[in-house]
């Protein structure tokens, strides 16, 4: 998700921070410090789902027709500070239009190093994902698009409603 924030073409600069001697990126009061105290809140409230799909699974016990059991895991990767992990809650049943209507707060001391992970589960098993660095979200009401956990595609109509909210 990282190259999305310059078009995919395969190259992003560090952070000047990050090419300073002596910097640590566990050490969380001098980043503080670098960045005069300034980070970044968001807050992000999922929604809704569209098109969720089934699990693929080779367990014969498993009906085909049986409909997913979709709920949302939201993770950040960056440095250590900035990472967290969210989870809705389960939808029973209904994978053509999961209603969550969660909100989840967001701390980020530097934004410029972190991505969301938004993972779309069906009884512990991932079936979509999307990456998004922090840097390219933008504040309001927001389409995400699934891809498919196996294959990386994106998958037709299969998306998550959510709002952004940025608090600075």
């Amino acid at each position: 998700g990282k190259f999305r924030e310059n078009g995919g073409c395969g190259y992003i600069l560090k952070p000047d921070l990050l090419m300073k001697p002596g910097f640590d990126p566990r050490d969380s009061n001098a980043i503080m410090r670098a960045r005069g105290g300034k980070s970044l809140r968001m807050h992000i409230r999922v929604f809704s789902g569209r098109q969720i799909p089934r699990r693929k699974s080779s367990d014969s016990s498993t009906k085909k027709s049986s409909a997913p059991d979709p709920c949302v895991v939201i993770e950040t990767c960056g440095l250590p500070d900035d990472s967290k992990r969210f989870r809705t809650t389960k939808v029973s049943s209904n994978g053509f239009s999961p209603f969550w209507d969660q909100t989840f707060q967001f701390k980020f001391m530097m934004p410029e190093l972190a991505t969301f992970l938004f993972t779309v589960y069906d009884n512990n098993n991932a079936v979509a994902w999307y990456s998004i660095p922090v840097s390219c979200v933008r504040h309001g009401y927001r389409f995400i698009p699934m891809n498919d956990f196996e294959t990386g595609k994106e998958i037709p109509f299969c998306n998550l409603l959510c709002h952004f909210n940025l608090l600075k």
